[in-house]
């Protein structure tokens, strides 16, 4: 299963997914607030958790394999953490399980705000910026998001408590993937592989924020290897 980031949907695994599906059964998920997932209201991680538990006993799925790019990863961390013995690995892709500091929650806020005044495909700066080569991709996906879907996803970041202090809970192989050039997410990644018992760190040169986007085909190949390495 591919858990998707806070301004994204299941569009940005499209690449990963379909590189993986030589070997694995895949499901992309759009997060609730984002893609095709209806929000009747705020939520928290711990409800994105619970849906895709929800989503994979409707499927019928036994224990499965859990990938998440950034929102996406902290999502799998809490669903393993909630529903232990149902997962078989995960790898967590340009994640933090820290708490936002208090200039981090007013910079969330204010983006949840650009969202429902001037759209999604507006309130990315804090991952991508303008010259960047994957920048008008990350803008159309987040742009094709409900406004106040993605509004009320970075709101649930906003008031997130840190996942760090649990992450010891975490007993299945965990692969950390980062990118290089993503130095706010490279210290996160350190400290997530610390924290895990059983987990390996892997960081990408070259790459920011969205290795699902810059480098598919080099985070496919490590997926398959790692997941691989499970059966």
């Amino acid at each position: 299963m591919l858990s998707h980031g806070v301004i994204e949907s299941s569009r940005s695994w499209a690449e990963v997914a379909e590189a993986l599906e030589d070997r694995f059964t895949v499901i992309t998920i759009d997060g609730r607030g984002r893609g095709g997932t209806p929000a009747s209201g705020p939520f928290t991680y711990a409800d994105l958790a619970a849906d895709v538990e929800d989503l994979a006993r409707r499927l019928g799925l036994g224990a499965f394999y859990h990938a998440g790019h950034s929102m996406g990863g902290r999502v799998a961390l809490e669903h393993a953490l909630r529903f232990p013995g149902r997962v078989h690995g995960l790898a967590i892709v340009s994640a933090r399980a820290e708490a936002p500091d208090a200039a981090g929650r007013a910079r969330l806020r204010r983006l949840a705000a650009v969202a429902r005044e001037r759209g999604p495909g507006e309130a990315i700066g804090l991952w991508t910026s303008p010259g960047e080569a994957h920048h008008e991709r990350v803008r159309a996906i987040s742009a094709a998001n409900p406004a106040e879907g993605t509004a009320l996803a970075l709101e649930a970041i906003a008031v997130a408590d840190s996942l760090l202090e649990r992450l010891g809970g975490v007993h299945v192989p965990t692969l950390v993937v980062v990118g290089g050039r993503d130095q706010a997410y490279v210290r996160s990644a350190e400290l997530m592989a610390r924290a895990i018992p059983r987990a390996r760190l892997r960081v990408l040169e070259g790459i920011g924020h969205f290795p699902n986007l810059e480098a598919p085909a080099e985070l496919a190949a490590l997926l398959t290897d790692f997941l691989g390495s499970l059966r």
